[in-house]
Parts: structure tokens; C-alpha cells; sequence
């Protein structure tokens, strides 16, 4: 009864931050429009825009040395570009999706257990890449905090009123952590699983590695804002940390909503709502969206590869059935062509239809019309059965005579 009711916490929490960060964002955003969002999305450079991406795509490639360092962790010698592709569609919907299963480790795990990566191994790769993540984090909300700490007066309700205590206190959870996996040499042991803690070389590589991804991917929003006065990069970074890890802590995906939020309150004293809000928009395109776009791109052709040889089967078996299937299927629409031709003929043509065409064509034009009509739908009648045997001239007579049938039906009243 408690572990259900602690794992419903998670969501109800969510829920309820998504609730609180609509309600600020109403209120700080109030006095601006719509409009004025767009406004500002329409200021951003072209060169902006283009620096932002090249950011992206150097984000998503140290993300890919996340796996990289994990397969080294686990022993094991997969390529570098079977990696980077597993590691690019599992990040790419982690952030699009959420950090659930349903997210980037479903996706992962589809890809290398296909290459048979057993599922342990997945298993330590998706936590090593977790603790990767954390580490980088601690370090730069730890060490931003307490040389450029971030005023917090803006806050409702905040234990706090700077960051520098919050910096110095993760600053001391990474100081414990690394100091304990140094010092201990025995595997930990989870619910049956041995967990071998990495080595100090391995953890200080981890923390560089996540510490460049997060500093890119601030810079890729960075370079989408205008510049203003006393708002430096170190400054930035610290906000943007801060608003992604509350996004994170949400289980929104993407954070959205909360991760604007923080934004929009914090960077409140160098820029307005609405500027913040646009820039934001731009960010989730570029870093977001794209990069999504790409991986559904890449996980699609990576599914079709997988499936290429049943789909030789289908395509085999297709070309085995349309050669008995063809004919017959062009004879019956032949046929039902005929048909309507024939009962067209012989029904009267709407009045409403015929007084603009008589001003158009002649009267012989349209009563031979009638005849050619009929005529075409018995001979499409006739042509039906040559199209059943494979007769090839069935084949261009009766695409001739459709056409002919077409223009008949035309001049004899729009009888589209």
C-alpha cells in the first residue's frame, strides 16, 4: 500500500506544479499579447538561429559520449555509430517525452537489444547514463551558485533568499559522492543487481561530459535571446539549470509550462515576459522539435532495415499475386464504367447543367454526345472480358475509350 502510494506522488506533484506554473505564467504575462510573442519570434537573427543550431547539434553529441563512457563501464565493445545512433533517439525522446520508460529508455532498449545487448547490460547503461546526468548537474549548480549566485527575492515563499546556499550544499552532495566511490572497492548490491561504482578517472570524465552538454545546451537558448545589460552567461546558465531541473523534477514532459516559468520570473529583472516567452518558443523549436523530427526520421529507417528481409517476402508475395489479381480487378472497374456510361445515356441530363453548355457547344455536338456515350459503354462492356484474358490491345482500347467515355460525359451535360 505505501510503494503505491508513493508512486503516485510522482504524478499528483507534477500535476499540481504544472497547475502552480499556469497560474504564474498568467500572472506574469497578463499585461503582455500574443502578439507580442510573435513579435519578438520575428526579431530573431538569422544568425542567432543558425548558432543555436550548430549548439544543438554539439549538445546531442556529447550526449552521445554519454553512452560512449557507459559501454566503456560496462565492457563492451558495440561501435561508436550503432551508439551514437541508439543514443540520439533515446535523448531526443527522454526530452520530448519525459524520463519514463515510455520515453528515450523504451527507445533505446528497442535498438540495442536488437544488436543482442542483453537487457542487464541495457539496464547499467540507462543508470550509468542517469548518474552522468546528475553529476554534471551538481557540478554546475553547485559551483555557479556560489561564484555568481542568482537573487531569489522574486520567489514566493523561498527558504532562500540567494542561491549560494543551494550551490554549497551540492556542492557537498557531489564532494560525498565522489569521495565515497573512491574509497569504496566492493560492488553495491540492489534488489540482486551488483552495481560497480566508476573509478575516479571514469567519474571526472563523467562530470565533463555532462558539464559541456549542459553548457551547450543553455547556450543554444543564450544565443536566441537579445542581449541585456548585466546579464552575463555564467548568470544565464544558473537560471536555465535551475528552471530545467524543476522541469525535470515536474515528470511534465519537457517541462513545459514550468520550465518557462522559472524563466520568466527569474530573468524578470533583464528582460520582459513576452521577449523570454518568444525566445523559448525558438529554443524548444531548434533544440526540441527538429532534433525529434530527425529521430522519428532515423527510427523508421532503422525499423525498415530491421524488417527488410520480411518485407522481401511481402513485396515477393505481391508480385506473385498481382499478375492473377490485376486483370481481374481491371476488368470489374472496365465493366462498372460501362455500366455507368450506359445508364448515364439513358438518364435525362439536368437542365440546370445544360443551359451553360448550350451556350458553349452546338446542339449537335451535345445530342452525339448522348450516342458516344452509349456507344463507348458497350464497347467497355465488351473490352471487360479481353482485359480478364491478358489481351494486351484490350488494355489500350479500353484506356482509350475511358478517356473518350470522360469527354462524352463532359460534353453531354458536366456529367462529371
Amino acid at each position: 500500500m505505501k510503494e503505491r502510494l508513493l508512486a503516485g506522488l510522482g504524478p499528483v506533484l507534477g500535476f499540481c506544479l504544472f497547475c502552480l506554473a499556469i497560474l504564474i505564467l498568467h500572472h506574469e504575462l497578463e499585461r503582455f499579447h500574443f502578439h507580442d510573442i510573435l513579435a519578438h519570434l520575428n526579431t530573431i537573427q538569422t544568425g542567432g538561429v543558425l548558432l543555436a543550431f550548430c549548439l544543438t547539434i554539439l549538445s546531442y553529441v556529447a550526449l552521445t559520449g554519454y553512452d560512449a563512457l557507459a559501454f566503456r563501464y560496462i565492457h563492451n565493445d558495440l561501435p561508436y555509430p550503432r551508439i551514437a545512433l541508439a543514443s540520439f533517439v533515446g535523448y531526443v525522446f527522454s526530452h520530448n517525452i519525459g524520463l519514463s520508460f515510455f520515453g528515450g529508455s523504451a527507445a533505446r532498449y528497442r535498438i540495442l537489444s536488437s544488436w543482442g545487448i542483453k537487457p542487464a547490460e541495457i539496464a547499467r547503461v540507462i543508470a550509468f547514463n542517469l548518474l552522468t546526468f546528475w553529476l554534471g548537474f551538481l557540478t554546475l549548480a553547485g559551483v555557479l551558485p556560489v561564484l555568481a549566485p542568482v537573487s531569489l527575492t522574486m520567489l514566493a515563499h523561498a527558504p532562500f533568499t540567494s542561491s549560494r546556499p543551494l550551490g554549497i550544499t551540492l556542492l557537498l552532495a557531489l564532494v560525498a559522492y565522489v569521495v565515497w566511490s573512491a574509497s569504496r572497492t566492493e560492488p553495491m548490491r540492489v534488489r540482486g543487481f551488483e552495481i560497480t561504482l566508476p573509478r575516479p578517472a571514469m567519474t571526472a570524465t563523467q562530470i565533463f561530459l555532462s558539464s559541456i552538454d549542459w553548457v551547450l545546451a543553455a547556450g543554444v537558448l543564450y544565443v536566441l535571446l537579445p542581449s541585456a545589460q548585466g546579464l552575463s552567461f555564467t548568470t544565464f546558465l544558473g537560471i536555465y539549470l535551475l528552471g530545467q531541473i524543476i522541469g525535470v523534477i515536474s515528470n511534465i514532459p519537457a517541462g513545459l509550462g514550468v520550465f518557462e516559468t522559472v524563466l520568466v520570473v527569474l530573468l524578470s529583472p533583464y528582460l520582459s515576459g513576452a521577449v523570454v516567452l518568444g525566445s523559448v518558443v525558438a529554443y524548444r523549436i531548434v533544440y526540441y522539435l527538429v532534433p525529434m523530427g530527425v529521430a522519428v526520421l532515423l527510427l523508421a529507417g532503422y525499423e525498415i532495415l530491421q524488417r527488410r528481409r520480411m518485407l522481401k517476402r511481402v513485396l515477393d508475395l505481391v508480385e506473385q499475386w498481382v499478375p492473377e489479381v490485376a486483370p481481374r480487378a481491371l476488368a470489374l472497374t472496365t465493366l462498372m464504367a460501362g455500366v455507368v456510361l450506359l445508364v448515364s445515356g439513358a438518364m435525362p441530363v439536368a437542365p440546370d447543367r445544360m443551359a451553360p453548355l448550350g451556350r458553349l457547344l452546338p446542339l449537335p455536338v451535345i445530342e452525339i454526345s448522348h450516342f458516344l456515350g452509349s456507344l463507348i459503354g458497350v464497347g467497355l462492356l465488351l473490352l471487360a472480358r479481353a482485359l480478364q484474358q491478358k489481351v494486351d490491345a484490350a488494355y489500350f482500347l479500353a484506356s482509350g475509350l475511358l478517356g473518350a467515355g470522360a469527354v462524352a460525359s463532359l460534353l453531354k451535360g458536366f456529367d462529371y
